[in-house]
């Protein structure tokens, strides 16, 4: 399959390189972008859920396999790329946990206690920071 198999199957398609897009992810109602997709040189296709979406899930959802990732005739050739991910879309995709962030603190600095529901979304966007500090070899 090609990579416009799996842009076609995503909402919310933006390119932000050669090769590269972030989408809303098709494994939940995502109202911000945050699957990252890139298309290396040698045909393979990257995939990355900043909001914790196991690649295997994306691909169900999709109606596509690992294999689909992959070209039939892998070059192992080609230099390995060490930052599958331009850190410029890590960042695109965490917007939105950067908003809520920032919501929290200024909760807490208005002396306001976190309510369950904003503890959970702030614990989910530390993960995700945190995820994307990994993929980016920070």
């Amino acid at each position: 399959m090609s990579i416009n198999a799996i842009l076609n199957g995503c909402e919310g398609v933006r390119k932000t390189g050669e090769g590269r897009w972030i989408a809303r992810c098709p494994t939940r109602p995502d109202k911000h972008p945050s699957l990252a997709i890139r298309q290396l040189d040698d045909g393979r296709i990257l995939l990355h859920d900043f909001g914790g979406d196991p690649v295997s899930d994306i691909l169900h959802a999709l109606g596509m396999n690992y294999g689909d990732l992959f070209p039939t005739a892998a070059s192992s050739h080609l230099p390995k790329q060490k930052r599958p991910f331009i850190a410029g879309d890590v960042l695109c995709c965490l917007a939105l946990d950067s908003l809520i962030v920032l919501q929290c603190a200024n909760a807490i600095r208005r002396g306001d206690q976190l309510s369950e529901a904003d503890h959970a979304s702030l614990q989910a966007a530390v993960t995700h920071f945190q995820s994307a500090e990994r993929i980016c070899n920070a």
